[in-house]
This record gives structure tokens, sequence and C-alpha cells, in this order.
């Protein structure tokens, strides 16, 4: 018998029957054996939990690949040695497959160093035919353990189509678009996103910046760092948005560009005490020349302004002086006249 399809309820052989509300369901089991009391004696451990099973036996590659392709498993388990078969082999026609089950060795023989190269290679736990007690807390342990890497690997496909997705959106955008995880703990931005902006602003590529995001801060000269510092510090706590503008570093005897920097904190879903900062960074270097130009420009209108009122004030008070002294020569005049 090298391919048996079995369904148990416990130790019962039928039909397995629909699981209660909120009940797990049915454990499905492809065991890789080529002894079929083995396996009767594999599914009595299993069933001791009452949990129901859907199990096959297979004991060759051939019988593997086919059964991997025509239903869902959660767990193999396979015998380290079989006539036509082995555990490194089954492992292998498993990565083959591109699933990511649980894969369980159980063997009466298996020496440590063998075990260990089976770990190595992908399997997830071994157990020995006469500790069979540890099969089923095992089994439910490497199906937690895989979940949790189909979690992992799902957030970080949505993660990656998220980054795409920004990465469109923002490609014709003039400055820098991010969006980076911030640890409130550490008060550390961990990883994130930055757009293609951010090559032609700093001149370091956005996959760097996305890796280690701090290293950010290394590009904002001296004398600002402290303040952008502190405001992502209040912001996370308040959980309001920033704007800061400061200078970025430049080569010796250039001028610093300026940025400008809005950004708003929001609760990362994934993770306690992580936030999620998305903003914009763009050059205000053209702004900040404009509105110098502008100071200077009222700086040297507000001169001209009062000289010009300085020269009008002296023009009155000649003025003045010239009347005075015509007035008085016209009195003087006048007087002798009269005389």
């Amino acid at each position: 018998m090298s391919d048996v399809e079995l369904q148990r309820d416990g130790h019962t052989r039928g039909e397995v029957p629909a699981p209660a509300a909120g009940a797990p369901g049915p454990l499905r089991i492809l065991a890789v054996e080529d002894s079929p009391s083995d396996y009767e004696y594999l599914l009595a451990v299993l069933g001791g939990s009452g949990r129901p099973l859907v199990s096959r036996r297979v004991e060759d590659e051939q019988g593997m690949t086919a059964a991997l392709a025509e239903a869902d498993w959660d767990a193999v388990i396979s015998d380290n040695k079989l006539p036509r078969f082995s555990a490194t082999g089954a492992l292998a026609t498993l990565r083959r497959s591109g699933k990511d089950l649980p894969f369980i060795i159980v063997s009466g023989t298996i020496g440590e160093e063998v075990a260990v190269q089976a770990m190595q290679a992908g399997a997830d736990d071994y157990v020995m035919k006469s500790n069979l007690l540890r099969l089923m807390p095992a089994v439910e342990r490497s199906i937690q353990a895989a979940e949790s890497r189909r979690k992992r690997r799902k957030a970080k496909r949505m993660q990656r189509e998220s980054e795409e997705r920004l990465q469109a959106v923002a490609s014709n955008f003039p400055g820098v678009v991010f969006q980076l995880r911030y640890d409130q703990s550490r008060q550390r931005f961990t990883s994130g996103f930055f757009s293609a902006g951010a090559e032609r602003l700093m001149g370091v590529s956005a996959d760097a910046l996305g890796d280690t995001p701090e290293v950010f801060f290394t590009f904002i000269g001296a004398a600002d760092r402290a303040s952008l510092e502190q405001a992502v510090v209040t912001g996370a706590q308040r959980g309001e948005t920033i704007r800061w503008e400061g200078r970025l570093k430049s080569a010796p005897g250039s001028e610093p560009p300026w940025v400008e920097l809005c950004a708003t904190p929001r609760p990362y879903s994934g993770e306690k005490g992580m936030l999620i900062w998305e903003g914009v960074i763009i050059d205000a270097t053209a702004r900040k020349r404009a509105e110098q130009k502008l100071i200077e420009s009222q700086e040297t209108l507000r001169a001209v302004t009062v000289h010009h009122e300085s020269e009008i004030e002296e023009e009155r008070e000649r003025f003045a002086r010239e009347l005075h002294d015509e007035s008085g020569s016209l009195l003087t005049a006048l007087k002798i006249s009269i005389a």
C-alpha cells in the first residue's frame, strides 16, 4: 500500500465531522512512511489529542509530489529511511513544491549528527519513535511557526507592494516621500521607505536610507540636527504633525542646502510601541535664497527710504533757514522804509 488516504476522528475511521464553532478544523498530515503498521501507530498517537485527522501515506518521491499537488496539508511527517526514499529526499521534494509546510522526522535510529544536518537543511523537528508523546506538541509548535512565517512573508509582500505603489506616485515628486517605522521606546527609526528623490537631494540611495533611516540625520548640519531630533520625539509623544526646516551638510566653501520636512505619526498595527511616520522632504534652498534676497531688498529699501527721508528733512531745514533769512531781510527793509 503505497498511497493510502485515511480520515479519522480520534481512532475512528470514516467521515470527519464539521468542526464545532470556534474549534480547529481537522489536522491534515502527509506521512512519508513505508510501513503500514508504523503509519497506523502514528495516527493513533496523533488521534489521541481528540482532533480530527485527515492523512495520506506515501513512500516515494512520485507519490509525495502528487500528494503535495493534489491537496493542502498542515504538516509532513517523514520516516528517516525508506527502501526507495529518505527524509532528506522528502525534504528536498517539499522544497521543490514551493510549499512552506512543517517537516518533522520520525525515526527509531536517527543519530544526533544526522538530526542536526536535517535541521540545518530545513526540517522543523525530529522525534524518536521511542518517544512519540513528543510528536503532537512538535507538530502543533511547527504549524504555529510556519503560520508565523507565512504572516511575516505576507506582511513583507504587502509592504513591498505598498512601497512600489508609493515609489510610483513619488517618482514625479520634486522632493522626497518617506514612510518610516519608529520605535518609541528607543526613540529611533528602524526601517522604512524613501523615494528616489533621496539620491537627488542627498546623494545616497533610497534603499540605503530605507534600511538604516538614522543615516538621514548624519546628513543634517550639526547646528540643526538637535532641533529635528527633538521635534520627532515631541511629535511622537503627542501624535502631532511636525514641520521643520534646516540645513544639510555641504562641502567646505559651498552654500549648505536647505530642506523642509513635514511628517505625521500614526500607530503601527503590526507591533506595540511602534509608529509609522509618513511625510515629505523638499529642497527649500531656492525659497530660502528668495527669502534672503527679499530681506536684503527690504533692508536696502529701508536704508534708501531713511536716506531719502533724511534728505527731505535737510531740504526742509534749508528751506526754512532761507525763508527765515529772506523774511528777516524783508522786515528790516520795511523798518528802514517806514523810518
